[in-house]
């Protein structure tokens, strides 16, 4: 039963990286179209929320999604690509606390921010993140899940540029951070 768990997790995990390593190389190679429509917000955070809602109780987070009745004009599939890697990386790196997902209007765009209460990054590793294959530090879970592949910043920071919305990180070593991106809204 738990080798052929643990086989079934292997399994998934390299499923995962081969998704993961396809979308790179689709970014890379500007195969990626983008085609923009409105999108509602309230929809794509019920979404997320669904999806990373069990993966945050399994570790005893809290996870609060704040909805907002605004519409984007933005490409829903990269978008919601961009957030489920934030939020996947947010539920890793926090071992206690909570994860925030929410966001605020800004002029003709909305700043969609995720925080988290997790290990943070430091001042010096905050361009680093984003490259393919970096990790912030040795994994203290023991499940694979949660080393991750160090792949979901790069897909972030890639699909952001496609998108045109800039992308900003804040954060403090040991107290968390803040990854926000900006999207034009619906006229």
């Amino acid at each position: 039963g738990l080798i052929c768990t643990r086989m079934q997790a292997s399994l998934d995990g390299l499923g995962q990286l081969l998704n993961m390593l396809l979308d790179v190389s689709r970014l890379d190679a500007n195969a990626v179209e983008v085609t923009r429509h409105p999108t509602s917000l309230a929809q794509l955070f019920a979404e997320l929320d669904q999806a990373f809602h069990p993966l945050a109780q399994e570790k005893g987070l809290q996870l609060r999604v704040v909805s907002s009745s605004l519409w984007l004009d933005t490409d829903l599939t990269v978008l919601r690509r961009i957030l489920a890697n934030l939020l996947s990386n947010a539920v890793r790196y926090t071992h206690r606390g909570r994860v925030l997902l929410g966001c605020r209007p800004r002029g003709q765009e909305v700043e969609i921010q995720v925080w988290d209460q997790g290990i943070g990054i430091a001042d010096e590793q905050r361009e680093a993140i984003f490259e393919a294959f970096y990790q912030i530090g040795p994994s203290t879970a023991l499940n694979h899940e949660s080393h991750g592949m160090g792949l979901g910043l790069s897909i972030v920071k890639r699909s952001a540029q496609l998108l045109q919305a800039p992308l900003q990180v804040r954060s403090q070593p040991g107290r968390g951070s803040v990854f926000s991106i900006r999207v034009p809204r619906c006229a």
